[in-house]
């Protein structure tokens, strides 16, 4: 059986003797230097900043997120969003940023445009005006490059339509009676 390991006793200056009434070890140093009153400050201390780094880390994780968009922002996101599924090619992304009565022509129109040819941009969206589920805006494109003929665009200042169903905003030319 092996024998317990004994460290060597100390006699701390004023502090002869463990708390515990053994004499005190190498390894009860900071024990047998603290008075009841340091090791409450320390406690004390300790838990405050445990207190005030979770405020602060709550408090950064609320201010770094992003405010919820409204309804502007998504109106001109879905607009950008059909300019790169034209711009692309991808009818699927296309039918996606309209109202489903629309949606169904989204292959006819991508088709139509046939290979790549001029560049679509967006110029901008202007004059939002939202009236519960239903928008209206101004959008302006322009074309760069060879003309895609089946592509026509919006007349300058002409309105788009914009309704709010179960997937979020999407352009309709005529606004439906009911919901999406």
């Amino acid at each position: 059986m092996a024998t317990p390991l004994s460290l060597p006793t100390i006699a701390l200056p004023g502090h002869p003797r463990h708390a515990s009434g053994r004499d005190a070890a190498v390894g009860d140093v900071a024990v047998a230097n603290a008075h009841p009153h340091h090791e409450r400050a320390a406690l004390v201390a300790v838990l405050a900043g445990v207190v005030v780094t979770s405020v602060a880390v709550i408090a950064l994780a609320l201010g770094l997120r992003p405010a919820p968009a409204g309804p502007a922002t998504l109106i001109r996101n879905v607009v950008a969003e059909q300019v790169a599924a034209l711009e692309s090619r991808d009818a699927t992304a296309l039918a996606a940023t309209m109202c489903p009565a629309q949606a169904v022509s989204a292959g006819q129109i991508v088709a139509a445009l046939g290979p790549a040819g001029g560049h679509l941009q967006l110029a901008s969206v202007s004059a939002i005006s939202v009236d519960g589920d239903i928008a209206t805006a101004t959008v302006a494109l322009r074309r760069t490059g060879a003309a895609d003929s089946a592509l026509t665009l919006p007349a300058t200042g002409s309105t788009t339509t914009f309704v709010h169903g179960a997937t979020g905003w999407v352009t309709c030319d005529t606004a439906p009676a009911v919901g999406l």
